[in-house]
């Protein structure tokens, strides 16, 4: 009949042409197979709405090379790859993409990073192994006064503001004080406050003494202590401190404002910064500079 359709009803010559004829033909009639012919009916078949052929189960051999192109293949949400991550020969599927790699979620080995996200985690740690300090290096002269005893008032330092990397960083607080007292047998206490300006809450205080064995009762809480040691018209004493702030509430990224704060312990006597009670311009009397330094540590 042809190189595509056979059938199994021939008329011959000078037979008359039937309904029942063509309808053998008709019903008789599929398609050639074998080689460089039609495909049989496992990949040629019939569309069970009818009114069409369709193709079944393609063969590897039948389709030529470079001919799928990518826009073919499935769509797949986003961020995934074609890949194999099970460790063993298995079918190819959709895997995961990290594009953010944060560190608190956990190693895996079924999913893949970018390298952007890989750079940014990377970037980050060496940012958090570079010291975060800010500082305030005081030279000038200052005189603190005290109207009342036992009172909190700022420091003449000024204060210093950080911006911590991490959710509650524990922070240390330095430096060194100068200063001239007006009487001998005299004593100023001394704290570090914090404020963060990113919430708000006000003036808080950190790591005071606590009741333990002996309770503080009426005894006046502070950091450190400045004490005169005799009282010398010239004379300047400096005083170092190191703090640890373990009980700082804060977010990476907030601003937190660190500052001293001092008190004349059982005195209204005036006290002074980086210079002496005598303030005479000759070289016996010095001039001191004071510091303030936050680490986040």
């Amino acid at each position: 009949m042809s190189d595509i359709l056979e059938t199994s009803k021939q008329f011959l010559a000078g037979e008359s042409v039937t309904h029942t004829g063509l309808n053998n033909i008709i019903g008789g009639t599929s398609f050639v197979t074998g080689v460089e012919k039609t495909a049989d009916e496992s990949t040629i078949i019939v569309d069970p709405t009818g009114g069409y052929l369709k193709a079944g189960v393609m063969q590897e051999a039948n389709i030529g090379d470079n001919q799928i192109k990518f826009k073919k293949i499935q769509k797949m949400g986003s961020p995934k790859v074609i890949g194999n991550l099970t460790g063993s020969n298995a079918d190819p599927r959709a895997i995961d993409v990290d594009t953010v790699v944060d560190g608190t979620t956990g190693a895996s080995d079924d999913s893949l990073s970018t390298t952007k996200a890989i750079k940014d985690y990377v970037d980050a740690q060496l940012l958090l192994a570079t010291p975060n300090i800010e500082y305030q290096t005081y030279g000038k002269n200052n005189i603190n006064t005290f109207t009342a005893e036992n009172t909190w008032k700022n420091f003449s330092i000024p204060s210093v503001s950080i911006t911590p990397r991490l959710d509650n960083s524990k922070f240390r607080i330095s430096g060194h004080l100068c200063v001239g007292f007006t009487n001998e047998n005299r004593d100023y206490g001394i704290k570090v406050v914090y404020e963060n300006l990113s919430t708000g809450g006000g003036i808080q205080d950190i790591n005071m003494p606590e009741d333990q064995a002996y309770p503080i009762g009426n005894r006046f809480p502070v950091h450190f202590t400045l004490g005169a040691q005799h009282n010398n018209d010239n004379q300047i004493i400096t005083f170092g401190y190191d703090i640890i702030a373990d009980d700082v509430v804060s977010s990476a990224g907030d601003v937190l404002r660190f500052r001293l704060q001092i008190a004349g312990i059982d005195t209204t006597d005036t006290l002074y910064t980086n210079k002496s009670e005598n303030d005479t311009n000759n070289n016996d009397h010095p001039r001191c500079v004071s510091t303030f330094n936050i680490q986040e540590i």
